[in-house]
Order: C-alpha cells, then structure tokens, then sequence
C-alpha cells in the first residue's frame, strides 16, 4: 500500500479512499464476454458471468469448461454464478403482444442499432454495399467468441435486413403472454444452467414494470423466481454459503496474480 499523491491539472489527491468500505470490501467481480480469453478470466476471477451466448447447449457446454477450468485453479467452482441477456416483450394475450411490438417498431432507428453494433463490433457498415461479404478484422472492439469455420457468409445486407426489426436479438428475445414466456424461461434454465438473467429493456420502465407485473407472478407457480435471501450484501446473495467477503480460494483474497 502507497500513497497515491496525484497532482493533476484540475485536482490534488493524497489519494486514500474516504468512505467506510462496505461489508463486502471488495466489489463482486463480474465478468463479460464469450472468447477464450475471456472464459479464462472467467475461471480465474469471476464471480458472476455475464455468459456471451444464447444457445442453451452452447452455454451449457460453455460454463461446464469454464467451472473446469476453475477447480483446476483451485477455486470453489460451485460459487461462480451466471447470467444471459433477456429480451422481453410481454402482455396477457397474444393480441396485446404484437400490439406491443408493431408500437416498438414504429418508434425504431435501425441507423441507430446498426451504428450501435459497429460500434460493438468495430464494423463500418457505410463501406459495404449489400452483397458484400463483411470481413472479420482484428480490432480493439468486442471479441466475443471465435466464428465457426462452418458458418456462412455474411453480408452487410444480412446484417442490414437483421436489424431492420426491432427484435433483432432473436436468440435472446421473449416474447409472449406471461404463461408462455414463463414456459420458455423454464425450459431455457433446465437447458442451458444458468442462475439468472439480465434484463435489456425496450422500454424504461415499460419493460421492468411489465416483467414485475405480469412475467413475475407466471415465475413463482412455477417455483422459478423467489426463495433467495432478501437481505444482505449482493455477494451474500450469490454464494451458498452467505459469506460478504471473497472466498479464500479467489486469487484477489490471497493476493496472488
């Protein structure tokens, strides 16, 4: 431990943090992104994962490699939690649902999503005409998972006329009455092992109000939301055993790289 001693154009800071630490001490580490790299960090660091994929096989075969991985590192493996995206469109009948997203689609930018995605995926999409096949380059920006050798091409029109709807994100999207969505979040659980998901809204709070109105109550008769302590630090939550503090097998806790 050191002082830090900035002194700076616009401010001077001894630099000791000076407010009382939390019960936790150090934040729950959480980690996102699907390459190899990153499942790696995965395995050596994270608590909780923001998992890259959305096929439930794939996540399954995906946490099973990187919890492997970790007990190879001498970590707890059961503590590492995980999470996948979840987009919800969600109303009492099938009518009201596609009421729901004819509304989204009226009020979508597809230019924005697209200048969104290049921005994720390092891709100009203003340099491809339609037919051109979109080339994989090594950039600074999102490096997810590596692509398949088997997959096929893709142009920019594909990706153009993907992101032309506002349910783009097909793979991770929800769509239905509360029963059927429900349904389907079950089955996803049982499939891919995740703990969780996160919410991406369409509509703040739209979204959030609708999954706590509607989505959750179809979740607690099926025993799939509830039952999890409803006090406590946000680590207390996620580990089995209640504890605030990292485990003692985390790198960070023994100070180890």
């Amino acid at each position: 431990m050191h002082r830090i001693d900035h002194v700076g154009e616009h401010f001077r800071v001894a630099g000791p943090h000076l407010v009382t630490p939390s019960p936790q001490r150090t934040p729950v580490i959480i980690q996102a992104g699907w390459s190899p790299r990153g499942r790696e960090f995965a395995a050596r660091h994270a608590e909780l994962i923001f998992v890259g994929d959305s096929d439930p096989v794939a996540v399954r075969e995906g946490l099973a490699g990187i919890r492997r991985r970790a007990e190879e590192l001498g970590r707890d493996a059961s503590q590492i939690r995980a999470v996948v995206g979840m987009n919800l469109v969600v109303a009492p009948t099938a009518i009201a649902v596609q009421e729901k997203i004819d509304s989204l689609q009226a009020h979508y930018a597809s230019e924005a999503q697209l200048a969104a995605y290049a921005g994720w995926g390092g891709i100009d999409f203003s340099l491809y005409a339609d037919d051109e096949p979109l080339v994989k380059r090594a950039t600074n920006a999102t490096q997810t998972k590596e692509t398949r050798s088997d997959a096929p091409v893709l142009t920019a029109g594909d990706v153009r006329r993907q992101f032309s709807r506002v349910t783009a994100f097909a793979d991770d999207r929800f769509l239905g009455t509360p029963d059927t969505v429900a349904d389907a979040i079950g089955a996803f659980v049982e499939e891919s092992g995740v703990d969780g998901f996160l919410l991406h809204p369409f509509l703040s709070p739209g979204s959030v109000e609708d999954f706590a109105g509607l989505l959750v109550p179809a979740l607690r008769e099926r025993g799939l939301y509830g039952g999890f302590p409803q006090d406590g630090t946000f680590r207390s939550r996620l580990r089995s055993d209640r504890r605030d503090r990292l485990g003692d097998d985390h790198p960070a806790r023994s100070g180890a790289r």
